[in-house]
């Protein structure tokens, strides 16, 4: 069995110095016998493996330097390729669309807000079909407060949700009935009013909600880093998490 390792520019010499004989090896017949290359046959799937793999690993790698790139440009990594200060709470959201949630933090969307607010600015970033429903919500409670906070977390995250589009990554499109879904269920409304309010399928709703709380449940580990909002999101979970919805 001869096994070369040649390299751009290599002298024969170098080659001769890299190689095995294949007259000395035992397990010549193995590997060149008509009816017994196995191993030839491994080598060769092994390579193409290997130039499959190399080519998967060198996206992989684009891919990173390309996200890094955009986190550095935004402020969540410095030049020294570390998370900063802002990077280092943001990456502890488990979330859908943590830079975004993280950006609406960072620039203070929340600041003094009530946790049916909270839960109903969080509710547009967990739904995730790009669906618009046309129906004018008529709801028993005031929700100009709930949609003034909506656009305000929306105002402040353009800029970043603009970069994202211009830097090839996806931004989700952010409707407000999941903002005022989430508001009213908090603010205490029955289950049947809501469903009269927000005409949607009762599981969507049910799912909406659900997924909430859990986004909710990573705002509220923020104690450290943002212990007022982090009390306000701990309420909105209370609040949410009631008959008929049920997390086990």
């Amino acid at each position: 069995m001869r096994i070369q390792v040649t390299g751009k520019g290599e002298t024969e010499k170098g080659r001769e110095e890299q190689s095995l004989s294949c007259e000395e090896c035992v397990h010549q017949t193995l590997c060149h016998g008509h009816d017994k290359g196995e191993l030839r046959n491994l080598l060769r799937e092994f390579q193409i493996l290997i130039d499959q793999m190399g080519g998967v690993g060198e996206g992989l790698w684009l891919s990173f330097k390309k996200h890094v790139r955009f986190l550095k440009d935004t402020g969540f990594v410095d030049e020294r390729d570390r998370l900063t200060q802002d990077g280092l709470w943001a990456s502890k959201l488990r979330l859908d669309h943590p830079l975004l949630i993280a950006e609406a933090i960072r620039k203070e969307a929340f600041a003094g807000a009530l946790p049916e607010i909270v839960a109903g600015c969080l509710a547009p970033f967990v739904w995730d079909r790009a669906i618009e429903m046309d129906f004018k919500i008529e709801s028993p409670l005031d929700l100009g407060g709930v949609e003034k906070a909506f656009h305000k977390t929306l105002d402040l995250i353009e800029d970043l949700r603009h970069l994202q589009v211009s830097r090839g990554f996806n931004s989700p499109q952010v409707f407000f009935w999941p903002c005022a879904a989430l508001f009213l269920w908090a603010s205490g409304l029955p289950w049947k009013s809501l469903l009269n309010v927000i005409p949607v399928n009762e599981g969507d709703l049910t799912s909406l909600i659900a997924r909430s709380a859990d986004h909710l449940r990573q705002v509220a580990n923020l104690t450290e880093t943002h212990p007022a909002l982090s009390a306000m999101a701990a309420k909105a979970v209370d609040q949410i998490l009631r008959e008929p919805v049920s997390i086990d």
